[in-house]
């Protein structure tokens, strides 16, 4: 399965002139987990979202939030 398939969930809509195919975009939880370099990891944050870029994600909140300044604050 690639990722435009794991994004999205087809599904049938019933008209009044037949059926037709749509989809419908899939939300899935995100738990992002922080620690202190060589510490424990612990749950920062939970979200729903599409599937896709998590790490962008989580990278743009942590930088928003002022835990990171730069990428050399980041080991992944």
């Amino acid at each position: 399965m690639d990722r435009e398939d794991r994004r999205s969930h087809p599904l049938d809509v019933v008209r009044a002139d037949g059926v037709a195919r749509d989809s419908v975009a899939r939300e899935e939880p995100l738990q992002v987990r922080l620690a202190a370099r060589g510490g424990p990891s612990q749950a920062a944050w939970t979200t729903l979202r599409t599937p896709g870029h998590d790490l962008d994600l989580a990278l743009g909140w942590a930088r928003a939030e002022g835990l990171v300044r730069t990428m050399q604050d980041v080991v992944v």
